[in-house]
């Protein structure tokens, strides 16, 4: 425990000193706290949309299904999000869209986020991390604790997996200037490789959090999500650092 505390105040202050001296920008940092004066997140009511300058604190779309506001939700305690799964077409979805390209152009990004799965219960359920470049690029969460990668290829890759009882915390950094991303769980790097995007390699338009439910009312939580905008004198450090945000305190 004392080992862990140690790595995590490294990254913090990590963190702080690379904020500070190459100025990241946060896009979105969403944790569903009522501000009566920015977006207003009401519990037990849907999610609204945000299309206001950076920090945005909502998703700029919803795509698909229900995100409702609750005062707790499974191991997550801090008014986190329900996402419940609605027919559309063939299958049952829940998703939001955060878009990114409305500022410039950064050659890295840093999305993480914390996440509850095993409510939903079904094996074949998933909670997905798209990145629309404009292709789809995504990251897998299962109710069984499975982490899976689709890149490059129409099949997944088992990664890795977690204990799906417990809150999960990801932090996934892209760059898209040289390619490659890191997929953290928990503080432990799952993959580090190339990112294989598809469309236009040097550009990401929209980053969606997606959960696919076997039947129609299936749900899960998420919390915390925080998407950061890396100018390229950070990039080579962040990504040696393991991400900013799969070490700060969860909140329980």
């Amino acid at each position: 425990m004392r080992s862990r505390r140690r790595n995590s105040l490294f990254v913090l202050l990590s963190f702080l000193f690379v904020n500070q001296a190459v100025g990241l920008t946060v896009i979105y940092d969403v944790d569903f706290t009522h501000r009566p004066h920015d977006v207003p997140h009401f519990v037990g009511q849907q999610i609204p949309v945000d299309s206001g300058p950076a920090p945005r604190h909502s998703a700029s779309q919803v795509v698909f299904g229900e995100q409702i506001v609750r005062h707790s939700f499974g191991p997550l305690e801090d008014t986190p999000v329900e996402f419940i799964s609605g027919r559309q077409y063939e299958f049952n979805y829940s998703q939001v869209a955060f878009e990114v390209d409305f500022l410039q152009q950064f050659p890295s990004y840093e999305v993480s986020f914390d996440a509850y799965v095993a409510s939903a219960g079904n094996s074949s359920d998933t909670l997905s991390l798209f990145f629309d470049t404009p292709g789809m690029v995504r990251v897998d969460y299962t109710p069984d604790g499975r982490v899976r990668r689709h890149g490059g290829t129409r099949y997944a890759t088992t990664i890795g997996t977690f204990d799906p009882w417990e809150a999960v915390s990801s932090s996934v950094i892209v760059s898209i200037a040289s390619n490659s991303w890191d997929i953290w769980v928990d503080n432990s790097l799952l993959y580090s490789g190339r990112f294989h995007p598809s469309g236009n390699p040097n550009r990401l338009e929209d980053i969606r959090l997606s959960f696919s439910g076997a039947f129609v009312g299936d749900s899960i939580g998420i919390d915390n999500i925080k998407i950061i905008g890396i100018p390229e004198p950070a990039t080579i450090l962040l990504l040696g650092l393991g991400g900013l945000a799969v070490l700060r305190k969860r909140r329980r």
